[in-house]
């Protein structure tokens, strides 16, 4: 089974403005805002990184989209920077449960795969558009 749930936390987010949200809009259809629990999102020079880690009390919210062609991922791992077999990679994506309306869904992530760097800023909210 293919995995066709995606989770955007960042500048994908409804709210922003750039030329992979309008693809991102044609190749896919925005179920609702959810969140991560157990999960951290930091400031690193102005953009946004998740990673997994904290507590209880730490989530992050997001936006969970289907993806309606596969295809489409490469276009977002560009877009983030992945690139496969050249490390070491600042992002990279990988699995993770979400909640959304009282339900589990599996979507893909993308994960900040370094060390957080020390002028990182925590965002306390979880909420990259509301911090």
């Amino acid at each position: 089974m293919m995995l066709n749930y995606f989770f955007t936390y960042g500048t994908i987010r409804l709210g922003s403005d750039i030329t992979v949200k309008e693809n991102l809009q044609k190749n896919a259809v925005l179920l609702n805002m959810g969140f991560i629990k157990r999960a951290k999102l930091y400031t690193i020079d102005g953009l946004p990184a998740y990673v997994q880690e904290g507590n209880d009390d730490d989530i992050v919210v997001g936006d969970i989209y289907f993806i309606k062609d596969q295809a489409f991922f490469q276009e977002l791992d560009k877009y983030e920077g992945v690139e496969y077999g050249k490390p070491p990679k600042e992002f990279i994506r990988e699995k993770v449960t979400a909640h959304l309306e009282g339900s589990e869904i599996e979507c893909w992530i993308y994960k900040y795969a370094q060390p957080i760097p020390r002028h990182a800023e925590w965002i306390e909210s979880g909420d990259f558009l509301n911090p």
